[in-house]
């Protein structure tokens, strides 16, 4: 919406809600809040209008500021590009002890796992508050597959992936077990009723 103009104020056609106010030899570049307020002026060259000096000022303002927001757009891919590589990193290590295990090598996957453990960590609250915002993404992310049964098995592989095991702590670990003993024991019982029944 076009601001409301006063004597001697005017706005370029490029800029509709920006306020010009136009001295003998300076435009003043502002908007109005109570009163005018001057953001900021420019000399007008020779034979340059008000309108062409404020139209230049604006311009030059633009220009830094998309100069400004593409670098801390670079800023910030380069650090989720960091963070994407850390994450690579990681997982490819999680595998090797996962294979090492496999093969026998427990005495090679346990110096790789105190390796990892031992890596300097970063600070507490920065991983806190970024972790919180990663989960809120990967909760959105499982719950946009389908319904209950698919999204079970899905967090379920997840979790059972040989990459994700190792992350999980031990008393999550404990309780996948028992949860598992408890559906057996459930088997079990309904195969031995249907047993009864044939027999």
């Amino acid at each position: 919406m076009q601001p409301q103009l006063e004597e001697g104020e005017f706005c370029p056609p490029d800029y509709p809600t920006v306020i010009c106010k136009a001295g003998p030899r300076v435009v003043w570049v502002g908007q109005r809040k109570s009163g005018f307020t001057g953001r900021c002026s420019v000399t007008m060259r020779a034979n340059e209008s008000a309108l062409a000096a404020a139209t230049r000022k604006l311009n030059q303002l633009k220009d830094k500021a998309g100069s400004s927001d593409a670098a801390a757009a670079k800023k910030r891919t380069k650090q989720s590009t960091k963070r994407v590589l850390e994450g690579r990193k990681l997982r490819d290590q999680l595998l090797e002890i996962n294979r090492l295990r496999h093969v026998g090598k427990a005495r090679e996957a346990g110096e790789l796992a105190s390796e990892l453990e031992a890596a300097p960590a970063a600070a507490a609250s920065k991983v806190d508050a970024l972790s919180r915002q990663r989960v809120r993404e990967l909760r959105d992310t499982a719950f946009s597959f389908g319904g209950l049964e698919l999204t079970r098995q899905i967090v379920r592989r997840f979790c059972d992936l040989p990459e994700v095991r190792p992350l999980l702590t031990a008393e999550l670990l404990e309780q996948r077990r028992d949860a598992v003993d408890s559906e057996t024991g459930r088997l079990l019982i309904e195969a031995s009723k249907v047993g009864r029944i044939c027999g």
